[in-house]
């Protein structure tokens, strides 16, 4: 790829870091749990980073360990709108890749990109989403029991 190309394509990546959270609730799909679980988003949960494998496994290594001790739930909002912003930029960065591969008939690296794409950013970006729903419905949750 010409560097021209390679720092345009990065130039643009950055972007979703200067887009507000709003916009990214404005964008989203849905606004419904169940949504994200019937595109399959749980599945994906369990092998992530802060996912359920690994959360189950310190809940038996440390018996008092909770996910939602290590910060407050508003902190967990917050780093689910980075989180998505991060993949939103990968995103556009591999997508316009995509189309450079595209341009150029490399249709190999079409379809690795493209894929790699879907996996390792598409996914991730509803995963986010989807955690932003369960987290919002929990602090009204709490805020609620706290009323009463």
């Amino acid at each position: 790829m010409d560097p021209t190309w390679l720092y345009a394509f990065l130039s643009i990546s950055f972007l979703p870091f200067l887009v507000p959270n709003g916009l990214f609730d404005r964008i989203q799909p849905s606004s419904s749990a169940g949504f994200y679980t019937r595109l399959g988003i749980r599945t994906i949960r369990k092998y992530t980073q802060d996912g359920d494998l690994i959360n189950q496994w310190l809940k038996r290594k440390f018996p008092g360990y909770s996910p939602t001790k290590r910060g407050s739930l508003q902190q967990h909002v917050g780093k689910s709108y980075i989180n998505e912003k991060f993949h939103v930029g990968c995103f556009l960065f591999f997508l316009l890749s995509s189309l450079y591969a595209f341009h150029q008939g490399c249709w190999g690296w079409v379809a690795i990109i493209l894929i790699s794409n879907l996996m390792y950013n598409v996914y991730p970006i509803l995963l986010q989403q989807y955690n932003r729903i369960r987290l919002t419905q929990l602090i009204q949750r709490r805020l609620s029991t706290k009323r009463e």
